[in-house]
């Protein structure tokens, strides 16, 4: 109650979609490990996973290449920019960490299957595997990624140049994409946690 008055801040519009969340919308959910669940607000609205998306990511790719694999592609250190910043580590032509925008998508470039249909669904899987049910794509969020996505297919083509991800031209510039829109709620993502 202290903090649902609360008005400072802005609502993310680097992703236009985004910026039509409501405001006053304020949820929270702890769950023990116990399993006990608490929650206050709208912590059961759904909303997109955006970047929570990217230990996951990032363990999918360790799981299907190893840590050998992974390393080589995708440094560990700080990076001192901003997530979506069109930068590698000038001393390893690698992205700096995995949850910087650059890393994830080397990172998902990792994730084995045997064409973007089927390396989507696994992705999708995993995550329902992950939360205990089914998850959806929020189309509207994950076109508007897909409209205003310059920075990652340039991220992404910087990547190709140094010969970074497993992948081709238009799996590079179309999956990284994918998990971000996935709509999930704050109790089974607390779950996860």
């Amino acid at each position: 109650e202290q903090y649902l008055t609360l008005e400072t801040g802005a609502v993310a519009n680097y992703i236009p979609e985004l910026g039509n969340a409501d405001p006053s919308w304020f949820g929270i959910c702890l769950v023990t490990a116990g399993g006990h669940v608490y929650e206050v607000g709208d912590s059961d609205r759904p909303f997109t996973i955006q970047s929570i998306s990217k230990p996951f990511v990032l363990g999918m790719a360790l799981e299907d290449r190893g840590r050998e694999a992974v390393l080589a592609r995708i440094g560990v250190e700080p990076s001192g920019n901003p997530f979506n910043a069109i930068v590698v580590d000038e001393a390893s032509n690698r992205p700096f960490n995995p949850m910087v925008n650059s890393g994830a998508i080397v990172a998902t470039g990792l994730i084995m299957g045997d064409d973007i249909p089927d390396r989507r669904a696994r992705l999708q899987n995993a995550f329902a595997r992950y939360v205990g049910h089914e998850v959806a794509v929020d189309q509207a969020v994950l076109e508007s990624e897909r409209l205003t996505g310059d920075r990652n297919r340039a991220i992404g083509s910087l990547s190709r140049g140094l010969r970074r991800p497993h992948r081709g031209r238009e799996q590079t510039h179309h999956l990284p994409f994918h998990p971000s829109p996935l709509l999930v709620h704050r109790p089974h993502l607390s779950n996860i946690a």
